[in-house]
């Protein structure tokens, strides 16, 4: 949906923003804008967490790679996998 705004001979530039604004208002453009940069923002302190997250799962990963490969001890495979699992929540 377009917006048309016609300028009339004489009209200050300041009035016809004022209008144009207001129509932008009517017909929700802007508020859809606003909408969609929300949707995408994420707050820092989500990134850090997010980013924690991944470093701490990985060195999980790390940890029951090496115990399967022989390279770090562990009491059994089957104990470290049920750990992992229980630790990260997957299965």
């Amino acid at each position: 949906m377009g917006i048309r705004l016609r300028v009339h001979d004489g009209e200050p530039i300041g009035l016809a923003l004022r209008r144009f604004k207001k129509l932008l208002l009517q017909s929700g453009v802007t508020r859809a804008i606003n909408i969609q940069a929300n949707a995408r923002h994420i707050p820092p302190t989500q990134e850090r967490r997010k980013k924690q997250f991944k470093k701490r799962l990985k060195a999980r990963q790390d940890t029951l790679n090496a115990q399967c490969a022989g390279v770090q001890p562990v009491a059994s495979l089957k104990d470290a996998h049920a750990r992992f699992k229980q630790k990260t929540g997957k299965r």
